[in-house]
């Protein structure tokens, strides 16, 4: 899980999947060839930075239609973390506020992959 303290366009984007991506695999022992990525077609996804990546690095897209958020398991997964979270009480000020929560979010997320969970 990253932290993105600013807009996200194309180019950021494409740095996320640059680190994220290759860092995920590696952990995993997992080539590229292994993949399908699956992402939906918001217009940061489909912009001319994060396709030439993909392209480039020879990562397979699940072809995906238009707007399917029911068809999207991590839609669930945003969905359970929101609701997880609201039951959380907030640090008093505003930078503790930010750190809280991307520590909450993260351990959430992660908690997610646990079966019991």
């Amino acid at each position: 899980m990253s932290w993105l303290q600013s807009n996200v366009n194309g180019e950021l984007y494409t740095s996320v999947l640059e680190e994220e991506y290759k860092e995920t695999l590696k952990y995993y022992g997992l080539q590229s060839s292994d993949m399908i990525f699956q992402q939906d077609n918001a217009s940061i996804h489909c912009a001319s930075a994060p396709s030439k990546w993909f392209q480039k690095n020879k990562v397979k897209l699940l072809s995906w239609p238009a707007y399917s958020p029911d068809l999207n398991p991590i839609e669930n997964a945003w969905a359970m973390l929101k609701k997880r979270e609201q039951m959380t009480r907030p640090p008093p000020s505003v930078i503790e506020a930010d750190q809280a929560f991307f520590d909450r979010v993260s351990k959430l997320w992660y908690d997610l992959a646990t079966p019991e969970n």
